[in-house]
């Protein structure tokens, strides 16, 4: 089967090719793409930069100008980790396309199938999630202007913008020039985010599915008792021996998979993380300042959990391939292993005591990947979030 032309991985195909980090694009369509896209990151960071260095030491000012700009800086960290590591990007995808063709059983099969749909799944609704909050974040500068006709005041309503920038002119005059450029850039940070982390994902559940399958052909290995036939005792050995090597075979192509997977994203997932800890904390300030402004509240409510939902995204696929690694020891005990061979035995010993240390997706080493510490993070942000709003 052909996976990188396949619908499982279709959605994260078209977004990297827009954005040109798709692994399998030619250099020159990578360069031109990626200058367009930089250009217009860039037209919209320095111009927040300048803001956040004008109103310096303005407390309130500060907490308005920073969210935004912490979101170009996870967007700058995943462009860099996948320039430093494009070729461990394109390598994940070679053995995935690899790993789909290899002869597995037709319920083996459908255990890979099963894990691809699920990240295909999973990354519509991550992107449904990330575009329909961006579009509510849009919506927010334009409803004072369809109030102003709907239901007009004696005096104009107050321009709302997307975000605070400087651009050193008349910005009531040119309100909608501005406008529409940050919607723009926004919406390329945005695709930006949900490719990288799309990518992921998929690749994840991928390293989840190969442990999975590897355990139902463990669990299943060796002939059941009352099927043996006893005088042919040998062969069956033989025959189980054979099929032992083959587990252990995909056993180490799914440890290789899964340390390759983790170097590719280990110090990128270790700045992204003290990024989103400090977005939620300050987005949460944001929100509790603009309660009695309602729109402004929703704006900064759902960026909020547009933010937490981003850890949480990393953390899912992450506790899925470290509960499906670990989980190889219990399915070769649930086997008939005892109608093995020795040879078998111990071969199956070695996976039994390897697959004890489960694969894991850290950040910097420091930090597990998982739902558990999932929790921990949340809470930190709010601690901080606390402090922070004891200072206003």
């Amino acid at each position: 089967m052909d996976y990188l032309s396949s619908p499982y991985c279709r959605l994260n195909k078209i977004l990297l090719s827009c954005l040109g980090e798709w692994p399998y694009q030619t250099s020159t369509q990578r360069r031109f793409i990626r200058s367009t896209i930089y250009f217009f990151s860039a037209s919209i960071i320095i111009p927040k930069i300048i803001k956040l260095i004008k109103v310096w030491g303005n407390l309130d000012m500060i907490i308005e100008c920073i969210p935004m700009l912490l979101l170009d800086a996870v967007n700058f960290v995943k462009v860099v980790n996948g320039f430093i590591n494009f070729r461990k990007m394109r390598e994940l995808f070679d053995r995935i396309q690899d790993d789909w063709g290899l002869n597995y059983s037709k319920r083996e099969f459908e255990i890979m199938q099963n894990y691809a749909e699920d990240g295909k799944k999973l990354s519509q609704f991550y992107a449904s999630y990330m575009y329909a909050t961006m579009l509510i974040y849009f919506c927010m500068p334009i409803i004072p202007k369809v109030l102003d006709i709907v239901l007009p005041l004696n005096t104009t309503r107050p321009e709302l913008y997307l975000f605070e920038a400087e651009y050193f002119v008349d910005q009531h005059k040119f309100y909608y020039p501005i406008l529409i450029h940050a919607y723009i850039t926004c919406a390329v940070a945005v695709s930006m985010l949900v490719a990288f982390d799309t990518e992921y994902a998929i690749q994840a559940l991928h390293g989840s599915g190969i442990f999975s399958a590897l355990r139902y052909k463990l669990e299943n290995l060796v002939i059941k008792d009352d099927e043996a036939d006893y005088k042919n005792d040998e062969k069956i050995k033989q025959s189980t021996y054979n099929m032992v090597v083959q587990c252990a075979v995909l056993h180490k192509r799914a440890l290789d998979y899964a340390d390759l997977l983790e170097s590719s994203r280990v110090t990128c997932f270790f700045f992204v993380l003290l990024v989103n800890i400090a977005a939620i904390s300050i987005t949460g300030v944001q929100t509790v300042m603009k309660l009695d402004q309602p729109t402004e509240a929703i704006r900064f409510g759902v960026y909020t959990l547009a933010q937490i939902t981003h850890i949480f995204y990393n953390s899912y696929p992450a506790q899925m391939l470290f509960d499906n690694s670990w989980k190889t020891s219990d399915a070769i005990f649930a086997g008939n292993w005892y109608r093995a061979g020795s040879k078998s035995k111990n071969l199956l010993h070695m996976m039994i005591m390897r697959s004890r240390i489960p694969c894991k997706l850290t950040a910097g080493k420091i930090y597990l990947m998982s739902l558990e510490n999932f929790t921990g993070v949340v809470k930190t942000s709010m601690s901080y979030f606390t402090v922070l709003l004891s200072f206003r």
